[in-house]
């Protein structure tokens, strides 16, 4: 196995296809390498995109991706839960079915994401043996083609997590990456908690949104397609992950039962995918706690009254009310 993750995971993934319809990952795996050693915000339409987000990618599978209808696609924020429903999908679709569950659970990065890596990519995701493919995105609403998915009848889950949990997960998060210290990006990687505070509550940080907006004016994108979205809220699933399972299993018109919505529960738990997952992603502890409330650790009353103010502001016309503790 080599050292880097992402060839591990793109070696590995490929190797479901046969030899002749492999193409040559010489420039996927590449990329990566590349995105670690020389880091930079790359553009399109205004949106910012973090290193291995790239925007080619994200503009061929808007204008040239064809989906079916039988396909998944969970959006989110970044750090709100999206390889854990992803999972939770997984498992729904193909827990009856070992060879397709091991295959669809390992389209990590770069394949498993609509805006990561290069198009090239999609030519391996086309050829997988899978009748339902489950993807994730970061991207805005607006960089994503709703109307297209919307016509192949795939479906749309969009997940939320209360904006200080998220704000730590990914504070914590971002530390772990290799370019993290790169002289050309590590302005916008603050190691101290109070300046990161400052530079991602005033949108400086690239992630896939434009200079001066953050997560709340990414849910607002997907807020106003909620009529053909479903939302499903982090903290709610946490409380009662059997109820949340049942809910995406009718959303996505799968049968499940009570018994086994348990099991997937189970088998999703937080422990049971650390543990997992661990083994081979491309990210140095991804899953980090899971906890609802961790924020009370690192917020001061006055960081936390300001993140209120700015997410009332944003979203206090909207229906949405976060949960902050269980």
């Amino acid at each position: 196995m080599s050292g880097n993750p992402e060839e591990n995971i793109i070696n590995d993934v490929t190797s479901y296809l046969q030899e002749s319809e492999r193409p040559d990952m010489t420039s996927l795996i590449e990329y990566f390498k590349n995105g670690s050693l020389n880091p930079e915000v790359k553009l399109w339409k205004g949106f910012r995109f973090w290193p291995r987000f790239n925007p080619e990618t994200a503009k061929f599978a808007y204008e040239d991706m064809t989906y079916k209808d039988s396909d998944v696609i969970v959006a989110s924020f970044a750090k709100t839960g999206t390889t854990w429903i992803r999972m939770i999908v997984h498992h729904l679709v193909y827990d009856s079915d070992p060879m397709r569950m091991e295959i669809s659970s390992k389209m990590n990065m770069p394949f498993s994401y609509l805006e990561t890596g290069i198009p090239l990519k999609f030519q391996v995701v086309n050829k997988l043996p899978l009748p339902r493919r489950v993807f994730g995105t970061h991207l805005n609403a607006q960089l994503v083609n709703l109307n297209k998915i919307k016509k192949s009848g795939a479906k749309v889950i969009y997940c939320i997590r209360n904006p200080k949990d998220q704000a730590v997960s990914w504070y914590h998060m971002y530390q772990n990456y290799p370019f993290r210290d790169h002289p050309n990006f590590k302005h916008f990687c603050p190691k101290s908690w109070d300046e990161f505070f400052k530079l991602y509550t005033s949108g400086k940080q690239p992630l896939c949104t434009r200079d001066g907006e953050w997560y709340p004016d990414h849910v607002m994108s997907w807020y106003e397609h909620r009529d053909d979205v479903m939302f499903v809220v982090y903290e709610e699933i946490k409380q009662n992950p059997v109820k949340g399972i049942l809910e995406i299993a009718k959303f996505l018109n799968i049968p499940a039962t009570l018994g086994r919505a348990q099991q997937i529960a189970d088998m999703t738990s937080f422990n049971n995918m650390a543990a997992n997952l661990k083994k081979g992603h491309p990210i140095k502890n991804f899953f980090r706690k899971g906890e609802v409330g961790d924020w009370k650790n690192y917020f001061s009353d006055d960081q936390s009254k300001i993140m209120d103010e700015l997410i009332q502001e944003k979203l206090g016309n909207t229906e949405i009310r976060f949960i902050y503790e269980l």
